[in-house]
Formats: C-alpha cells, structure tokens, sequence
C-alpha cells in the first residue's frame, strides 16, 4: 500500500518523464527514418510505372482473398503456404493491373453487362465459372447449378453468397480484359509476304559443310599471360555480361535441440506411473485416447506388422490384457497391450446398397432403415443385388458397378463399423449396418484365407526437450555468436565445436526456403536489411526445434556486379578471347588451298555437318555455334573459311553442297504466311512475351520481401 500511495504522489513527475521519453522515441525514429515517418513511404510496397502501392492496399486484397477462400472452402484458419500463394496471385492481378490500366483506358478495352451475362450463363461460358459450378456427379459443368446459386445469393442474408460471387466476378472482368488485349496484341502481330518469302527461302536453302576445329580446351588458361588492365579493358567493354539480381551468400551453423537425459527420464517416470492402470483399465480406447500422443488404432496385424522382433514375440504368445513395456523406439516411449485376437481374412469383396436421408421420400435415419430393411427382405426372396443397387443406392459409383466395393482390407478407408461388419459377417449374409453416411445393406462375397491378427492398443510419449533444455542450447548459440568476429573466427569455431558449416547460397529477396530450415523467412530478410552488411553474425533465431547462428558472406546488390566480384570469370572470358586470336592467327598461317590439307598441317581431324541452313538452332556434335551457320550459309561451294572465333573454339569450314528449293507456288506460300503468323503469335502474344517487355519497363520497385 505504501508503494502505490508513493507512485499517487509522484502522478505529475512520472508522466512528465513519459511524456519526455515517448517523444525522444518518436524524435529518434524520425531521425533515424528521416521524412518518411510521416509520408508513409515506409509502408510502400511496391511502386509500378511510378505509381506507389500501399501495403494496406495490397494486405487488404489479399485478406478479402482469402476471406472469400475460407467462406468457400468452409475452413475457418490458413497455413502459410495457402497465404503465400494468394499473396502471389494478388500480387500478379494487381502488376497487370497498373501496368495495363493506362493501356486498356487509352484503347477502350472494357466488360458490358452482356458479356458478363454471357460468360456467366450464355454461349461462352467463363473456365472460373465452369470450375465453380460443377456437377459432382458428372463431373461436367451445369448452368442449372449457377441459376440455383445465383437465387440463392439474393436470398441469403448473411451476405457471405454475394461476397464470393463479387470476388469471383470482379476475376472474370480482369481476365476478360486482359484476354481482349492480349487478342489486339495478337491480332496485330503479322508476317507479310516479302519476309514469308525470304523465310523459305532461308529454310530450304540447305549446306552440308566440313570443318576443323581448334578447341579452347586444348590449351590451359594457365600458359596465357593475363594482365590486370586486360581484365578492366574487357570489363568495360562488356558490362552488360554481368548485370545481376540482389543476393546473399550465407553460411551458418545450427545447434538441434535434442532431449536431455532429464527430459527422458522425466517421460520415464511418466509412463512407468499409469503402467499399472493400463493393465487393468477396461476401456482401452478411451484410455489411450487420453493419454497417448496418438489415438487408439482400431485395425488389427499380423506378426511382422509392427516392425519390431520383440513386441511380435510378446504377441505371439500373449494373454487377453498383457501388456509389453515400457519400451523406447524412434524417440518414443511407447506400452503395447493385446486388446483381441482374431482368426480373420487379409481382405474382402463385398457389395452395398447405401440408404440416405434425403429429406424428402427418405426424411431421416429411421425412415432409412425401414427402406433397408424391405429392401433385405426382397433379397432374401431372390432379387437381384445389382438391380436393387442401381435402382435404390446413394452411392452411384458402386451402383453402377452392381453395388460391388471390390477387394478390402484393413487398410481400405471405411468407417469402422462397416468394416467390422464386413470382416466378421459370413459370406453371403446379408446385414444393414447403419454409419455416419446412412444405412448400408451389404453381403460379403469372397474372403481371403483367414490367419492370425491382433488388435494392439498402444501409449505412446514422445521425448521432448523441456524448457530447460531450449535454454541451454540458446544459450550455447548466443554464446557461440558472441564470440564470431569474422567468417575466419566462424570457421575456427565452428571446427573447435565440431559443428557443421552450412552454406546457402545465391539467396533472393523472396525467397522462402532455405533446405533443412523451417520457415526461415525472419532470417533471409535479415540479409537483406539496409544495416546488415558482408561479414556481419546474425541473432540467434529459431526455427522450430533448431537454432541458428549465420554469417553474410556475401553481398550482390541489383544492378551491374562490381568488377572485383566477378574477377574469376572474367579471367576465363579474358582467355578465351586471347585463345581465339592465337588459334586463328595461327589457322590463317597454315591455311592452305584446301582444308584437307590445313588439317594434314596442323594434324586437325576433318569433319562434317549435315542439312544446315540459317534457320537452324544448333549443329550436330557442336551444339549452339551461330557464327558457323551463319557463314556456311554465306560461303560459296568449295570455298574455305577464314578462321570463326566459336564457341567452343576457332573454326575452318569448307562447303561441300548445296541444295536450295526455290519453288514456291501460291498454295505454298499461303500456307507457309499462316504458319509464320501462327508461330509468331504464339511466342509474342499468347506466350505472354508482350506483357512481359511491358512489365520490364514499367520499372516495377518489389519491396514484398520487407514485409513478408
């Protein structure tokens, strides 16, 4: 009481020295943020053809997404990957959207109410609304199903109806719009006849050509002389080669936080004290439900089933109630009691009429049983299943199929009831079972060889690390990244601990995953805060049962990569280069009046290539060498080259033949503008190539990954 009347006195002084200490906070976060505390920039997730996206925007349409997905689906909760999916399909929706916007205003590319009409419930039928409505029976589409929902909609107070149908229309609008301009881009994309022509003319101009080759790989980078100002010079002639996307390098450590011994002995002690009630407790299924970390099994095996020696041998000879344990497997402590034993087949065929309520004919179970029962009685005076089946079941798969289920086991999906029915009824007996799914009249027709089965109740406790022993690996971590200055101290004590160094590397800004860690999305935006640079020790973070402990090795930012970055590959760029000139000055000294006798000089092996011609991707035994398809196509018969700086190396070649089908008649080239026009719609317009340029110069800012 004297504390609180002291705090009483001294109201005013307390909230002055608040009031100073929340505006030094907000000072501090302006000063360390600068203006954008009050612009809002801070909360901008994206910014497209200039325009800001707002992260309340965007969150909020992916929230009505998934709002709607949930109404639908009946589900009340989402995992992570069902939101990471929405966020990308909203994220994508909304790139088109404002990389579009202007193109569809500027064109008058827009969705009247008749069309909607149509897609809906016309000629033209939309895929989202055929996917929506259809028959669960058929499997096809039913507009009797869309006129039903749509009536239903109006009458549905809660509004959920009209939320998924607005949400569903609004998509068909967007979609229709991007279709409708896509088909303009299309539309317009044409080959006229000048370039059909030249087109044929190049495909059927065909050259079969010899060659030599002196391939880079015949020398060792290691014999050139490669100065530093090669490399610069090369580097600044050829920048473009290097542009990059932002990515980090990682490598760490984990610390997987295992059980104690204490932790063990804990659940020891646990399960050694309701060992007793096991035996003599009567009700094993509620037992065990309570107890165990996994529910009662109520399916029956056979010796071996269980993948453990001993407990089958235990079985074998045990009486009603004994119970084998404790025992350890796989990091559980686990009691095995036989609960019954059963001479029974390995499996089944059986039939079934299935009787539901339908609220009509059939107004409830009751109303069921009645049917199935003068439905048995018909049988047993000699009608056929088959046609009761067809005529009466609920379940049409199987009617159609004589009522037959086939073959089943212990391992086929059925609601315990009908399946002990199945297994302990004779064959041919006819029975009605009532489950969940209604009243079911089923005769057993064949049965397997019956062998040996037990039931087994078992509780199971899985060792878990306690408290305590989280903080002792955390504390072991926390440890380990104070004392980490360097990536050289990392490995030293990673090495001194016996720890294994992890590397992952190559990491992008949304990137998700990083094998072996669990939802480790907290760690990769950590590598790329604006503060976090090259050589920095991460926290410790936690990602389910592990700790993790990270150094950045290294930092790419977007744009070109710095020189020092890529010096290795500009070495070997640089030396294939310096190889390519030596290899030909030295082809053209050598170069005699065939190349026959340039190989014979040069001890070079004379080769071939068939059936090329300037339409061609690649050459046989070479791969992707342009430079060769576009001189051999150029060459007169039985003229060599001069030396072609390839790809693989520098090159000779000599034509030998020539074959060039000029004959082009109307009907020829008709069909060859509509091929043309085909194949260049295909890859600019419907492939999406069109979009895509226009999405790379809406210079798009992606800043998703600070958020999410």
């Amino acid at each position: 009481m004297a504390t609180l009347q002291s705090i009483r006195n001294k109201g005013p002084l307390l909230a002055v020295i608040i009031g100073f200490a929340l505006m030094a906070f907000i000072l501090g976060d302006f000063i360390n943020q600068g203006s954008s505390l009050f612009s809002g920039n801070q909360f901008e997730i994206a910014e497209i053809n200039g325009e800001s996206i707002s992260l309340q925007d965007y969150q909020q349409r992916v929230d009505e997404a998934i709002a709607v997905y949930k109404l639908q689906s009946g589900r009340t909760a989402v995992d992570e990957n069902v939101r990471d999916q929405f966020r990308k399909e909203v994220w994508d929706l909304m790139v088109q959207e404002y990389v579009l916007g202007e193109e569809y205003e500027e064109l008058g590319v827009g969705v009247s109410s008749d069309e909607i009409f149509d897609m809906v419930q016309g000629q033209n039928i939309d895929p989202i609304v055929q996917a929506l409505f259809t028959n669960q029976e058929t499997g096809a589409f039913d507009p009797n199903i869309v006129v039903q929902f749509l009536k239903q909609m109006e009458q549905d107070e809660t509004g959920q109806s009209k939320a998924i149908w607005l949400y569903y229309e609004q998509q068909i609008i967007i979609n229709r719009k991007f279709a409708k301009y896509n088909n303009l881009i299309t539309k317009g994309l044409n080959v006229n006849m000048a370039q059909t022509k030249q087109e044929f003319a190049e495909r059927n101009y065909i050259v079969d050509f010899n060659y030599i080759e002196k391939p880079y790989a015949g020398m060792l980078d290691q014999e050139l002389e490669i100065t530093d100002s090669e490399i610069s010079d090369y580097y600044k002639a050829h920048k473009s080669f290097f542009e990059q996307d932002a990515s980090r390098d990682l490598v760490y450590v984990t610390f997987d936080v295992v059980p104690s011994q204490s932790d063990f002995d804990k659940d020891q002690k646990w399960i050694n004290s309701i060992h007793k009630e096991f035996i003599s407790v009567t009700d094993n299924k509620q037992f065990i439900n309570y107890n165990s970390d996994t529910r009662f099994d109520e399916m029956y095996y056979a010796t071996g089933d269980f993948n453990n020696a001993v407990l089958d041998t235990f079985l074998q000879s045990a009486a009603m109630s004994d119970v084998f344990g404790p025992y350890e497997e796989n990091g559980t402590l686990k009691m095995a009691k036989l609960i019954d034993r059963k001479n029974m087949p390995d499996s089944i065929r059986v039939r079934h009429i299935l009787i539901q309520p339908n609220g009509t004919t059939i107004i409830d179970v009751a109303s069921a049983v009645v049917v199935a029962d003068s439905i048995k009685q018909v049988l047993t005076g000699g009608t056929s299943f088959s046609e009761l089946a067809i005529a009466h079941s609920s379940d049409q798969q199987s009617a159609l199929k004589g009522g037959e289920l086939e073959w089943v086991t212990e391992y086929t999906n059925f609601v315990q009831e009908l399946k002990e029915a199945c297994f302990d009824g004779a064959i041919n007996q006819v029975q009605v079972i009532e489950t969940k799914y209604g009243v079911h009249i089923i005769e057993v027709l064949e049965k397997t060889k019956a062998y040996d089965q037990v039931q087994v109740g078992i509780v199971e406790r899985k060792i878990e690390p306690s408290q305590a022993t989280y903080q002792q690996y955390y504390t072991m971590a926390n440890k380990f990244a104070g004392e980490i200055k360097s990536l050289e101290d990392f490995d030293a004590q990673t090495k001194e601990l016996a720890l294994l160094r992890k590397e992952a590397n190559n990491i992008t800004t949304n990137v998700k995953t990083i094998a072996g860690l669990q939802s480790p999305r907290e760690l990769i935006q950590w590598m790329f805060k604006p503060e976090t640079e090259k050589g920095q020790v991460s926290d410790v973070f936690e990602f389910g049962d592990r700790y993790v402990v990270g150094i950045l090795s290294a930092v790419r930012e977007k744009g070109i990569a710095p020189q020092e970055q890529v010096i290795e590959n500009l070495r070997t760029l640089v030396a294939k280069e310096k190889k390519a000139k030596l290899f030909a000055k030295e082809l053209n000294e050598n170069k005699a009046a065939n190349l026959a006798e340039t190989a014979s000089k040069m001890k070079l092996e004379v080769k071939n290539a068939k059936n090329i011609s300037f339409t061609s991707y690649i050459i046989p035994n070479l791969g992707f060498e342009p430079k060769l398809i576009g001189t051999c196509v150029s060459l007169e018969k039985g003229a060599v080259s001069e030396p072609i700086e390839g790809e693989t190396g520098v090159f000779l070649i000599e034509v030998s033949s020539i074959t060039s089908n000029s004959a082009m008649d109307e009907n020829i080239i008709a069909n060859e503008q509509k091929q043309l026009n085909f194949r260049l719609q295909a890859s600019l317009g419907r492939n999406g190539f069109i979009y895509g340029a226009m999405t790379e110069i809406a210079n798009i800012v992606d800043s998703r990954s600070k958020f999410y």
